[in-house]
């Protein structure tokens, strides 16, 4: 029995781009995507696919499987929609012009946002419940998902889904005991000279184990009939080696996790297959050249505690896989007939196995796409208080404004997501009334298909003005300036001694500064039209009664 390792409860997926140039960008949280085992990726046409089993609710053995997709979108033509919208605004608009431009600056800014997000988690359906991570891959217009998972008999064995393009995922099929398979589990699927090959394993016997001694690895193909048929020996030979060294070899491994899924993809005119035994924390790795399975060889210096996952990307075939004694992902790259030393990826935690994947952008540009499940659950900063130190208040009721979205001028690389909140205030010393304006900031850069929480700098002003019958009178401005760092900027502004009435805040001459993309790294130059933006104005009012 294997035992329950730490972190168990810890089922956010995390998401991370790879280039040769730059490497590896910081690990984020891949917001609203949770999952209770490994995700899986595969890109049909331009759209990038992540499936896993979503978030555990209790002990059940077979979990829905959930997906989330992803196509890149050229928004040059939104943005310049959000600058038209931004020209019209001035100082002389009317509240109710003002009010129409908002929300048209509201619709522009979604549609950016919309173009570029990733859709919401949701089932897969059909009866599609998994007990281990599904491999997947798309082939001839179709997505397939072959995962193993308990059946209405008790028996555990794989089952095969496919999503047709624009389509809903099928119901799923179990795998047929006459073509000569028998049933297993840790499936790696891959499209290697126009045909989907799977890859699985299985036990001596045929029959459903607990665990793999003498197990075998079985190659198969998909057939015209949507069912999986064996490689006949003499042509590649359906029993590729033993999977395991057997329990009376490693007693001393009786903690040792199962293996995770086989690694299996097309790299340089081969089939690569890259796996880890259930008695052996070494990677093994073996080819396949359309007749015949090279020997399986293992690799040394590339230790796993699951197992790992293979993408074909800039020339080279990369493995990334989490480290046997600790808790970080490594990486490694095959070049030339050798493997390179399993590096560890600074900042990147996990006890399971990643997904990854070579992605092509919508301007061409490729990169490697890394998600895996997280060690430790994210927890939100807790939010700044609105009272000024050193003061002695007592806030009432508040109210924000609309919140403002901003994109900088070159690409929409950078973004920044911010909104002020009014509080009355009262003097816990003379009584006097005030207002306190606390303008909040979110700021993210674009590399890849993610967005990550930016460094930089921001200035402006919070202005003050009254609103009354009379007109509206100008009654001061505060400085609004300052350095920040993860993505979020805040600042609190008081303005004291006010007389009951209207009145309004606003934020004006907003402008964010540095950052990421103003930075110069191995795969770029400073850009700092990328980095830096123009805040609009975003402003609230509220009432100061006697």
């Amino acid at each position: 029995m294997t035992p329950a390792i730490a972190h168990e409860e810890e089922q956010n997926l995390w998401r991370s781009v790879y280039t040769t140039a730059g490497g590896w960008s910081k690990d984020g949280i891949f917001a609203d995507h949770r999952s209770a085992a490994a995700p899986a990726l595969a890109q049909e046409s331009d759209t990038l696919l992540c499936v896993h089993r979503g978030a555990r609710q209790g002990v059940e053995k077979n979990i829905p499987l959930r997906w989330t997709s992803h196509t890149p979108v050229d928004v040059k033509e939104l943005l310049a929609k959000i600058d038209e919208v931004k020209s019209r605004y001035s100082e002389s608009l009317s509240a109710a012009d003002r009010a129409s431009l908002d929300a048209d600056l509201a619709k522009a800014t979604a549609a950016v946002d919309e173009a570029r997000r990733w859709t919401p988690d949701s089932d897969l359906g059909n009866g599609n419940l998994a007990f281990h991570t599904p491999a997947i891959a798309a082939h001839e217009g179709s997505v397939y998902a072959v995962y193993y998972r308990f059946w209405d008999d008790g028996r555990g064995g794989l089952g095969t889904t496919c999503r047709p393009a624009g389509g809903t995922w099928n119901k799923v099929r179990k795998q047929r005991d006459d073509r000569g398979i028998g049933p297993g589990r840790w499936p790696g699927l891959a499209v290697y000279r126009d045909q989907l090959h799977l890859v699985f394993a299985i036990n001596g016997t045929g029959e459903e184990p607990e665990g793999l001694e003498g197990g075998i690895v079985q190659h198969a193909t998909l057939a015209e009939d949507d069912e999986w048929v064996p490689v006949q020996q003499g042509h590649g030979g359906e029993l590729l080696g033993v999977v395991n060294a057997g329990r009376q070899e490693a007693a001393q491994a009786a903690d040792m996790r199962p293996p995770g899924n086989y690694a299996l993809t097309e790299h340089d005119g081969l089939l690569h297959l890259l796996y880890r035994k259930e008695y052996d924390l070494r990677l093994w790795h073996a080819t396949y050249d359309g007749v015949t399975w090279s020997k399986a060889i293992a690799l040394d210096g590339l230790t796993s505690r699951r197992g790992a996952s293979i993408a074909s990307y800039d020339g080279r075939l990369h493995a990334v896989y989490p480290s046997p004694d600790s808790d970080l992902l490594r990486h490694a790259v095959y070049q030339g007939g050798r493997w390179s030393k399993g590096e560890v990826i600074a900042g990147h935690e996990s006890q399971h196995d990643p997904a990854l994947i070579a992605y092509a952008e919508a301007d061409g540009s490729r990169s490697l796409i890394l998600i895996h499940r997280g060690l430790n659950t994210d927890v939100p900063p807790a939010p700044k208080s609105h009272v000024p130190p050193g003061t002695s208040l007592t806030l009432r009721s508040g109210v924000s404004s609309p919140k403002g979205e901003d994109y900088s001028s070159s690409g929409g690389l950078t973004r920044a997501g911010h909104q002020l909140t009014l509080s009355r205030t009262t003097s816990e010393e003379d009584g006097s009334q005030g207002i306190t304006a606390h303008w909040k900031a979110d700021v993210q850069y674009k590399r890849g298909p993610f967005w990550y929480d930016d460094d930089g700098s921001i200035s402006g002003q919070l202005r003050l003005r009254a609103i009354g019958a009379e007109g509206i009178g100008f009654l001061g401005a505060q400085s609004v300036q300052g350095d920040f760092s993860g993505g979020r900027y805040e600042s609190t502004g008081l303005f004291e001694d006010l007389a009951p009435g209207t009145y309004e805040v606003a934020l004006v001459d907003g402008r964010k500064t540095r950052g990421y993309w103003s930075g110069t790294g191995p795969d770029r130059s400073a850009d700092h039209a990328a980095a830096e933006i123009d805040l609009h104005s975003v402003r609230a009012t509220i009432t100061i009664t006697a």
